[in-house]
């Protein structure tokens, strides 16, 4: 029997109100991921009918989140020209919204959830400690986390602004928050009584109110803006695809201080999905739940996605959305635009246009194959032309989001653009290194995948080959033509993940059950030997990198910044020995309710200059340094004279050596700490003539 949504919301109110409570309550990992599993559990096994108003509603949502309140319109100069652009921008969004979205039919699919929840389980376990580790060293974890942090702290400000500038004491605000709740609870009890009547249209005008307004009164643009607030850099801002962040803060907010797993929810619920994703598929062509369950979280564990399921980056929900739509690519392709509107995956192959401007190589591979595909069908008809703008129109809705981004990052943004190297291309030594890349990253998947890709060959499923070729192919001449030093890097590969999968869940589903069973052994085996996580949760040190040092290392700053928030005379800490910018000190001093000054004097690979490198040094030439820096120090060589006023050195070992507990450094400095993971440490030293 199938439903609408509103009849299964209704049923399940009281359901979902007390899981929403403790979603707000408890801003815990473990809470926050298992209410989010236990709502999407709540709505397996169901047929679904979403109306038109709601699937344009939540288009409409995703819009506004995307252009709307992420304040790229505020690049402008002018208050005129803000408004204007924020008021097309709403324009253009109402109009997409509406145009790209219809009824929608989810079908129903039969799984036995426990199974389900015996596979987040163990992919739950499998990934406890990496996602309690420190905020990465190197790599943009640190750099994501400080933007969620600074859009949480705009919004606090925003809020103790409007406070106070409304000249509102006490208790006027709460007579205020009175009044709203009484008006809530009006229009709950009159949506009540009339709920035979109530249509979701006749309150859409007030929606197209509030969205507009809610984002000029977040990003006044204004003389108040630039005296009373401050406005996010918009450089940063754009570098990467904002609506993000607001996501993040669906999980972090109001506790920004507390769990770092829940900084960490989105990449690892977008595994869980995979996961989730793959037993469905694997369990209705195989007819067996637990061998499906095994290979599901052998797939969980590859290297490269167990790499990335505990770190803050955009990937993997972008990895997900591809998934999905390359396991529904015929529909995708092959129906008329009218039947496309209506189907999940077109939501997800939208949803892809808003998250990261590499999916932009996916939405136009599809696109391109989709408008062949159908001139080819319809090249005799008579029709075919109105057939050809249907079909441009097709093209605008799914790529206009990505191309509206891209263009306000051009114009406003001078973050590095993605490079023209198309030289590279022909490089046949670059190709070895992506070879041997994915060897290491994704392992014995790989293997079942060439395996898998030519089964379908074999088996003459030639538009899938080809479509899943294409996408491989721009893919790798996208990154390489971007530059020689990312080839084989590990983020460029999980775009070619989607392919590696649905061409082994292709193999696997061919073959007899106890092949699938030996198949899936070797497969967790090898991700066994392959892991990039140590046994305490800690990734090895720029893993996924193979051609220059820019990826992430994890160094136990938490615990170091524990050590020193219990010295209540610390004023003045300088971080000492990296070649390279370390941003995650904010989020632990806040952590542990401490206001330092911090000083940072980077070691660089090819001077004494003490500024930032790019490029990591050896042992000797780490302890040559270390050598040389206290000397000056001695000699009051340095440049700037706050250094000598410092009370604490906490000194990032690039090289792990080890250091004489015994020695005074500086004339002035004892080690009194050396904190330590598997890998890394940190030396916390301590001025003596204090």
């Amino acid at each position: 029997m199938v439903k609408k949504i509103s009849e299964y919301f209704q049923s399940l109110k009281w359901l979902i109100f007390v899981l929403t409570l403790l979603f707000i309550l408890f801003p815990v990992f473990w809470v926050r991921i298992g209410v989010v599993w236990l709502i999407i559990l709540l709505f397996v096994n169901r047929s679904i009918r979403i109306d038109k108003k709601y699937s344009f509603l939540f288009q409409l949502i995703v819009f506004s989140f995307g252009f709307i309140f992420s304040p790229y319109w505020n690049a402008l100069d002018s208050v005129f020209h803000k408004v204007v652009l924020l008021s097309l921008l709403f324009i253009f969004g109402l109009w997409w919204s509406y145009f790209s979205s219809e009824e929608i039919q989810l079908e129903k699919v039969n799984i036995k959830k426990r199974y389900l929840i015996i596979l987040g389980l163990l992919i739950y376990l499998v990934n406890y400690l990496p996602l309690k580790t420190d905020i990465a060293w190197r790599g943009d974890e640190d750099f994501h986390i400080n933007l969620i942090l600074e859009l949480t702290a705009h919004l606090k400000k925003m809020f103790e602004f409007y406070a106070t500038h409304i000249s509102m004491d006490s208790s006027k605000l709460g007579i205020l928050i009175v009044v709203v709740v009484i008006l809530l609870l009006f229009v709950y009890k009159t949506i009540r009584l009339n709920k035979r009547k109530f249509k979701l249209s006749k309150f859409l005008p007030f929606v197209y109110i509030l969205i507009p307004t809610t984002a000029l009164l977040l990003y006044p643009p204004s003389d108040i803006s630039s005296s009373h607030i401050d406005i996010l850099s918009i450089r940063n801002v754009l570098r990467y695809p904002y609506i993000e962040k607001w996501l993040n803060i669906l999980f972090t907010f109001p506790d920004s201080y507390g769990d770092i797993g829940l900084y960490r929810v989105i990449p690892f619920l977008s595994t869980i999905l995979i996961s989730w994703f793959l037993f469905c598929k694997l369990k209705n062509k195989i007819q067996n739940d637990l061998l499906a369950l095994i290979f599901s979280f052998a797939t969980a564990t590859v290297p490269l996605i167990y790499f990335y399921s505990s770190i803050l980056y955009l990937e993997m929900p972008i990895i997900f959305l591809m998934i999905v739509c390359i396991f529904d690519l015929n529909f995708l392709i092959s129906s008329d635009p009218k039947r496309l509107i209506r189907r999940y995956s077109w939501y997800l192959l939208l949803l892809l246009s808003f998250l990261k401007e590499a999916a932009l190589i996916f939405l136009l591979v599809i696109v391109i194959v989709r408008l062949i595909y159908q001139y080819k069908k319809y090249y005799s008809s008579s029709h075919k032309f109105i057939i050809l703008l249907s079909e441009i129109r097709v093209g605008v809705m799914i790529l206009s989001p990505i191309i509206i981004y891209l263009t306000f990052r051009s114009l406003f943004s001078d973050v590095r653009p993605y490079g023209g190297q198309v030289k590279n291309i022909f490089e046949i030594n670059y190709y070895r290194v992506i070879i041997q890349s994915i060897l290491d990253q994704i392992g014995f998947l790989f293997i079942l995948s060439v395996l898998g890709f030519l089964l379908l060959i074999y088996r003459k499923k030639y538009l899938f080959a080809a479509v899943i070729s294409a996408l491989i192919i721009c893919y790798l001449w996208f990154f390489l033509a971007d530059g020689s030093d990312y080839i084989g890097y590990s983020r460029w590969n999980l775009y070619l993940l989607p392919m590696i999968l649905y061409t082994s869940v292709f193999l696997i589903t061919s073959l007899k059950n106890k092949y699938i069973l030996v198949l899936s052994i070797i497969l967790l085996f090898s991700n066994l030997y392959l892991s990039p996580i140590k046994i305490d949760g800690v990734r090895l040190g720029n893993w996924g990198s193979p051609k220059i040092d820019m990826a992430e290392y994890t160094y136990p700053y938490n615990k170091a910044m524990n050590v020193i928030s219990i010295d209540k005379k610390t004023q003045k800490v300088l971080l000492l020995g990296q070649y390279y910018p370390y941003n995650g000190l904010n989020y632990y001093q806040n952590k542990y309710n401490i206001n330092l000054d911090i000083l940072e004097y980077p070691f660089h690979q090819e001077s004494v200059n003490y500024s930032f490198g790019n490029a990591r040094f050896d042992k000797q030439t780490e302890v040559d340094l270390l050598k040389h820096f206290f000397t000056d120090f001695k000699e009051r060589r340095l440049p700037g004279s706050n250094i000598y006023e410092v009370d604490t050195i906490l000194y990032h070992s690039v090289n792990n050596i080890n250091l004489n507990n015994k020695d005074t450094y500086g004339g002035k400095f004892v080690i009194t700490d050396r904190v330590s993971n598997s890998l890394n440490s940190l030396y916390i030293l301590k001025n003596t003539s204090n």
